[in-house]
């Protein structure tokens, strides 16, 4: 600032040499730059904290507003923003638009109430306590949890205090504490009866001043902290949790007492807070506290309303029916979301704006009139008094104590105090140690905060005073300027006439002067004049005229000139002119009019952060452009507060308060408060409504019932219910009423709806389709919500709906299709009828030329039919050519017999053959043949047989006899064929024999294998069993083996083994032995008894003794090992598998358990198998069941000619182990008889299964 300071001088040095002017005028500039040094100087010295001028500002709801009679008595808001009170007649909530009353079962009062983190509202009342559940259409109902408590625990009458914790919900009576926790309910007792209740540091506290006793919940308890001697009989009768580890203690000795619940031992750990306040509050006892979001304190007292104080004790504000509320008895405070007190008084409810920039002098409290001028002079002299300048007289706001305890004398309130003058004031000018004020009666003199007449009997209309070259003091009225010398006055100072100039057009009703000492003045559609004062005062000089004809201004319409920290503007009509020192022109601030949107304004003033304030001409409302990072931005953040006042005037002092006023008083705006401190807030859509042709309503959205603020799931409404209504509000309570909405319907409108103070918006008549309704809100600040939306879909009639349309589609098509078929049938009938009547027109021509084709063609079908016999009976000369020399030349023997059973034919090789027959001269058929010839004339179909020639060695004939039809159908001819057959017979012969022999042995073999396997009685000596053994041939590729090793228990250890070997018939048997063997070798000789290690060591056994790592055999077995040993009552199951699976029933189960088959085979699969073959335990009673089997049973063929499979044996398995075993087994060979029914069996079939004794 000073370097600018030094930087003008400088300049206007040197422009005043340029234009050469004099001396003594150049002096005159060298006063005013020291002037302005000291100015400024002085000016840091006193700048500070803005002076708290005014109240708070106070918003009052009584039954007016709630339209209920009742007692206030709890108090909470909830998570969105919705504000909830206890009464006694139920609970009361507002949301910033509507009151609503939830009345409790049985009209009980509400004594306490609190919400959990989900938003649920807890209560409190006479005799019951529980929570709100709100249904769909927004109805709320009471959930008493009273039903959860036992008949001892039901003695109490009012619950005093509902406090919502993380251990849960507790709810405080006189004497017990119920804590809600998991829909159940614990009670706690106490001997004493308990005050109050808080929570600090996590923990929920209780204390009972009947023995001074403060009890901690912890882990399910109450533990007894022991107060410190400190302050023992304090009488605590209440607490507000501080800061992180200190409390604030109400004592009735030594009033508020801070208190550090966690300070270390040996320490102090409590404080008075302020002894001054002891008797006021022992007077005025505290009824409720809360922290601001400052750190300062607001308590409620009982008879002298509210007191808001700091860490150290001092008062920052006291609010009582003076300054706005309803009532000085506050039984509750609460801080809200935005940092604003609400208070529950005798009368109603008060809200105080207390984290806001506004404060206010309005009420009884307001000047009278409207306002003119305002001073807050900035000597010290005049002790931060405020001076207010009205068209009814003038008033001040200076500290001033009333009616004040002789405790409360540091309390500083600000009284507006009137002084006796009855006249217009209409402008202040500070001068050193004196104010001038310019009145409708002349000057006056304000010093040492006393009234005087200045000017002597000086009496003019004074309208506006500006101080001139330092001791000269220029004032005007409606006809004249008036010139007043300044002098020393006792210890002030006042000023004598010295001359007067007539004014002209009222061109001096608002003048300025500049730093070059020019009085500047404005006439609308003139111009700007600029002026100067002889060096005698005795002379008024005009020095130029600034118009926009001469290219030196850029508006003809000024309005006002103002000189504003050493800048001179001048308002028009056209916007906001500035002077420029160095082309001597009114140019337009392109800055200023580009973020004051070029509107004309009456008023320009700048705080002491360089923001600008206008009033605009035209609607008389104030903007705020904020300098920022020497960018002009306008601000309306929080002057949007007052837009709907009238306003009238502005001032700013040097503590950055600015002072607008309005048609209902002052209101005065610290331009220094933080931005940040106001919160966000939600806008909530409270209810929606649809309507139908009858004006049915049917709620899509009831009150209260969310706690969210978006809603996303549509919902689905039908088309007759397509009018639809919705209510908005938005819980931001500072000047509720100016809260305004904007709304869009997305699918419906094309953009955003104007703001609008009405909370409601209707839509009618929708079409069928999607639609997100949206919402937000502005407050009072003109701080915007997060936009809110509802998602819904309004259903299409059924003929509008996409099956409709695919019907339409169809019913189109088939009717298309109809015409075209229907035009395509009456052508297609106009063509038949046309070539009707063509072929009768022709026909009679036709029936002549018919007659003659007629008979042409029937001489050429003779001609044709003689030719065709012609041809047949060369083609059948040939065929009987051929036939004859193949039946002449055969080896078989042909006869041919008449039907009457005469010999017709024979050919050579059947006379050779029966030569004795023919020798012997018979013509009739041979005996031989009789029986077969009678059968082939019965029958009418060939007939076989053979013979048996033992005349002269045995010589075996196939004779085949065979019919010949004629075109009747009957047997003209019977034709014998005779075959030798005597090889073939004799090769059949030897081939029965082999097939013996070698039956012999494969029975001989199934005697060695059956021999192998285990007899019965090893099972039935430990198991009660049964085993199902069907080889597919005479040997089987499947075994199995049973195997007791002794041990230290009579019981020992048993192995039982079933084998599926490769294939099946010999080549399985022969693998079956080799397994045999190597397991004997394994288990009896090597000692293994591990299921696993004795299939690992048979798997690698099998591969090297058939070489199969380096040939391509691939000959192995699918096998299933379980070793049984007994361990007191229990018996202990070993299982390991080769690609088997095992069945098993514990006799504690209720249904059968398998072991899956592992992927892995014994031998063969050498190079593929990696699984380790492990083993699985298992632990049964007795009496349980044990299933083992090969792939033979499973693979069986079902009715449907599928494989039976392991689920179909598994079900029934489940259906049956319930019988008696014997029963088991008769079922299972059944299944497998009725699956081998009619089908061949497909592979050896092994099922053993064993009952644990």
């Amino acid at each position: 600032m000073l370097n600018f300071v030094i930087a003008r001088y400088f300049f206007l040095k040197q422009r005043l040499l340029l234009k050469l002017i004099d001396l003594q005028t150049y002096f005159c500039l060298m006063k005013k730059f020291i002037y302005i040094v000291f100015i400024f100087y002085f000016t840091l010295t006193l700048a500070g904290q803005p002076v708290k001028y005014g109240f708070l500002g106070v918003t009052n709801y009584n039954k007016s507003h709630y339209n209920i009679k009742t007692q206030l008595r709890s108090i909470k808001q909830g998570l969105n923003g919705i504000m909830y009170f206890g009464t006694n007649k139920g609970l009361l909530s507002y949301d910033g638009t509507e009151w609503d009353m939830i009345e409790l079962p049985r009209y009980n009062s509400v004594r306490s109430l609190d919400m959990d983190a989900t938003g649920t509202v807890y209560i409190g009342s006479q005799g019951d306590f529980g929570y709100l559940k709100s249904s769909h259409s927004g109805k709320h109902g009471f959930v008493s949890l009273i039903p959860l408590l036992a008949a001892s625990d039901l003695n109490f009458r009012d619950v005093w205090k509902t406090t919502a914790h993380t251990e849960g919900i507790f709810f405080q009576t006189q004497n017990k504490v119920y804590l809600y926790k998991s829909d159940s309910i614990r009670t706690y007792s106490f001997p004493n009866r308990l005050s109050f209740d808080f929570i600090f540091d996590s923990h929920y506290y209780l204390y009972s001043a009947e023995n001074e006793k403060l009890y901690r919940f912890n882990k399910n308890k109450f533990d007894t902290i022991a107060l410190p001697n400190s302050i023992k009989n304090y009488k605590i009768y209440g607490v507000v949790p501080f800061k992180s580890d200190e409390l604030i203690l109400f004592t009735e000795l030594h009033g508020p007492v801070i208190y550090s619940l966690n300070s270390v031992p040996k320490q102090k750990d409590s404080r008075i807070l302020s002894p001054k306040l002891a008797q006021f509050f022992n007077r005025y006892p505290c009824t409720s506290g809360s922290v601001l979001p400052d750190g300062n304190i607001v308590l409620g007292t009982n008879g002298s309303g509210i007191l808001i104080i700091n860490a150290n004790g001092e008062i920052v504000e006291n609010l009582n029916e003076n300054s706005g509320l309803l009532s000085d008895k506050i039984d509750n405070i609460l801080t809200d979301g935005e940092g604003q007190i609400w208070a529950l008084t005798e009368k109603g409810i008060s809200h105080i704006e207390y984290n806001s920039p506004f404060r206010y002098l309005r009420g009884v409290k307001s000047p009278v009139g409207s306002l003119n001028a305002m001073l807050s002079p900035i000597n010290k002299n005049f002790n931060k008094s405020l001076y207010i300048g009205t068209s009814n007289g003038l008033y001040t706001l200076s500290t001033y104590n009333i009616n004040k305890p002789a405790t409360l004398q540091t309390i500083e309130d600000f009284e507006l105090k009137r002084f006796q003058l009855n006249t217009s004031v209409n402008k202040f000018l500070e001068f050193k140690n004196t104010v001038f004020v310019a009145t409708d009666q002349g000057l006056y003199t304000i010093c040492n905060n006393k009234l005087q007449k200045a000017g002597g009997y000086f009496t003019a209309k004074i309208q506006n005073i500006q101080l001139y070259k330092g001791k000269y003091l220029l004032a005007n009225d409606k006809n004249f300027i008036y010139v007043f010398n300044i002098f020393k006055s006792g210890i002030g100072y006042n000023v004598s006439f010295k001359k007067k100039f007539i004014s002209t057009h009222d061109q001096f009703a608002n003048f300025a002067i500049d730093t070059l000492n020019r009085i500047i003045t404005a006439v609308p559609g003139v111009g700007i004049s600029t002026y100067r004062l002889s060096n005698d005062m005795q002379n008024i000089l005009k020095i130029k005229l600034y118009t926009k004809q001469n290219g030196s201004s850029a508006s003809n319409f000024p309005t006002k000139p103002v000189m504003n920290r050493n800048s001179l503007y001048c308002l028009s009509i056209d916007g906001i002119l500035k002077y420029d020192y160095r082309t001597d022109k009114f140019v337009m601030d392109t800055t200023l009019n580009k973020a004051a949107y070029g509107l004309a304004y009456n008023e320009l003033v700048t705080d002491a952060n360089k923001d600008y304030w206008l009033i605009d001409e035209k609607q008389n409302r104030v903007w705020h452009l904020a300098n920022s990072n020497k960018q002009l931005k306008n601000e309306q953040l929080f002057v949007n507060r007052l837009r709907n006042e009238y306003v009238n005037f502005l001032y700013t002092d040097n503590c950055c308060n600015v002072y607008i006023g309005t048609e209902n008083g002052i209101v005065i705006y610290n331009a220094n408060f933080p931005k940040q401190t106001i919160p966000d807030f939600p806008v909530l859509i409270r209810e929606a409504y649809t309507y139908s042709n009858n004006d049915t309503a049917k709620v899509l959205i009831g009150k209260s019932q969310f706690t969210d603020y978006t809603f996303t799931n549509p919902i689905k409404i039908q088309h007759t219910e397509n009018a639809l209504k919705f209510k908005v509000s938005a819980p931001s309570y500072i000047g509720e009423d100016v809260n305004k909405y904007s709304y869009f319907l997305e699918g419906f409108d094309v953009r955003w709806s104007e703001f609008t103070t009405i909370p409601t918006k209707e839509y009618t008549y929708l079409p069928s389709g999607k639609y997100t309704f949206k919402v937000v809100a502005m407050n009072a600040f003109g701080i915007k919500s997060k936009v809110n939306s509802f998602a819904f879909e309004i259903t299409p009639p059924i003929w509008l709906t996409v099956p409709a349309f695919i019907f339409y589609i169809i019913l189109l098509v088939i009717t298309v299709y109809a015409l075209i078929k229907a035009n395509a049938y009456r052508l297609e009938m106009e063509s038949k009828k046309l070539k009707k009547k063509v072929l009768e027109r022709t026909l009679e021509l036709q029936n002549q030329q018919n007659l003659l084709i007629a008979t042409n063609e029937e001489l050429l079908a003779k001609q044709e039919e003689i030719t065709s016999q012609t041809e047949r009976l060369a083609l059948q000369n040939k065929e009987l050519e051929q036939l004859q020399i193949a039946v002449t030349e055969t080896d078989n023997g042909i006869l041919i017999l008449s039907s009457k059973g005469e010999i017709e034919w024979v050919n050579d090789s059947f006379s050779q053959t029966f030569e004795f027959m023919l020798s012997s001269g018979s013509t009739s058929v041979p005996a031989y043949l009789s029986t077969g010839f009678n059968k082939v004339l019965e029958t009418g179909s060939s007939v076989s047989f053979e013979t048996l020639n033992t005349d002269n060695e045995k010589l075996w004939k196939q004779t085949t006899l065979s019919p010949i039809f004629s075109e009747t159908a009957e047997i003209e001819h019977i034709v014998a064929i005779e075959s030798d057959i005597t090889k073939l017979k004799n090769a059949e012969a030897q081939i029965s024999r082999q097939n013996d022999d070698i039956t012999a042995g494969i029975r001989y073999a199934q005697t060695i294998q059956s021999a192998l396997l285990p007899p019965l009685q090893n099972f039935t000596k430990w198991f009660d069993n049964f085993i199902i053994y069907l080889p597919k041939d005479i040997v089987s590729g499947d075994f199995y083996r049973h195997t007791r090793i002794e041990n230290d228990t009579e019981f020992g250890l048993h192995l039982i083994i079933v084998a599926d070997c490769t294939g099946h018939g010999v080549p399985g048997a022969f693998m079956s032995m080799i397994g045999i063997q190597m397991l004997n070798e394994i288990i009896s000789e090597h000692n293994i008894v591990s299921p696993a290690e004795i299939l690992a060591e048979l798997d690698y056994r099998i591969i090297n003794s058939l070489h199969q790592k380096t040939n391509s055999n691939r000959d192995g077995m699918d096998v299933a090992i379980i070793s049984i040993e007994k361990i007191g009552e229990q018996y202990r199951i070993l299982f390991s598998n080769a690609k088997r699976p095992l069945f098993y029933k514990n006799t504690s189960d209720d249904d059968v358990k398998i072991i899956q088959a592992t992927r892995r085979s014994i031998g063969g699969d050498f190079f593929v198998s990696t699984t380790p073959f492990v083993n699985y335990e298992l632990l049964l009673e007795p009496n349980s069941f044990i299933y083992m089997l090969t792939d033979g049973y499973s693979d069986s063929p079902t009715d449907e000619r599928k494989r039976l499979g392991k689920r179909k044996l598994h079900e029934m398995l489940n259906e049956i182990h319930v019988f008696p075993f014997s029963v088991q087994e008769e079922i299972i060979a059944d299944a497998i008889l009725t699956s081998k029914s009619g089908e061949e069996q497909r592979d050896d079939i092994t099922f053993l299964a064993l009952k644990l004794r």
